[in-house]
């Protein structure tokens, strides 16, 4: 039975692309685009586990953590808090209400892709493919950035 996970994101795009790379990993994807939502969709679903935005309408991504860790039924749901608030005094407040892991979406290096090794990490998947796969995902952005660097360069010289 795949592992049901709950994505809690307002914005379309980052929710769509969520969506479809947990998808091809196999997992069962649940969204939600707001706090209250989300809460339901927990009480309704049981997800295994849930990425979490934080500026979310009507109660926002620490409010939910913080609901579901003091609820002894959901506090052992592992909450990944994906946003953009990237200030150290976010990222304490995100750990102090629950929050299992704190990424922030324009880190540098981070994709989105990587959220699978996190939610595999955490949901304690097979290790061997967890690591085959973020070679294999490591090795196609490395690919990429070394084209568009080629590409760069060219557009350079052809100037």
């Amino acid at each position: 039975m795949p592992k049901k996970i709950l994505v809690v994101e307002d914005d379309e795009d980052i929710k769509k692309l969520l969506k479809s790379i947990l998808l091809s990993e196999g997992f069962k994807v649940i969204l939600a685009e707001e706090g209250i939502e989300a809460i339901n969709k927990t009480y309704n679903e049981n997800p295994d586990l849930i990425v979490l935005d934080i500026l979310l309408p009507e109660m926002d991504g620490y409010q939910v953590c913080r609901l579901l860790k003091n609820d002894k039924k959901y506090q052992h749901i592992p909450i990944i808090m994906l946003t953009a608030k990237s200030h150290f005094w976010d990222r304490f407040r995100g750990m102090h209400t629950g929050a299992d892991r704190y990424i922030i979406k324009s880190e540098a290096g981070f994709s989105l892709l990587d959220i699978v090794d996190i939610i595999k990490e955490m949901l304690g998947e097979n290790l061997i493919d967890q690591q085959k796969s973020g070679e294999d995902r490591r090795k196609g952005r490395d690919d990429r950035r070394q084209t568009k660097e080629d590409r760069r360069r060219k557009t350079e010289v052809a100037e």
